[in-house]
């Protein structure tokens, strides 16, 4: 493939990727504490659903 073919295919996939995105908000996200409150009441009332925990911190 030439650089051109290659630059326009990189600009498709880019269009193509704000499309597929453009419409959906921003997902809220909550700062948790030291006590981790709401995390610990969410994962309790979910107790018939598969619970998965992630917990990211800066490093």
């Amino acid at each position: 493939m030439t650089n051109r073919r290659v630059s326009r295919y990189g600009s498709l996939f880019l269009l193509f990727s704000f499309l597929a995105h453009g419409n959906e908000p921003a997902l809220p996200y909550i700062l948790m504490q030291n006590d981790l409150a709401p995390l610990k009441a969410d994962f309790n009332e979910a107790v018939d659903q598969v619970r998965l925990v992630f917990i990211v911190g800066p490093t």
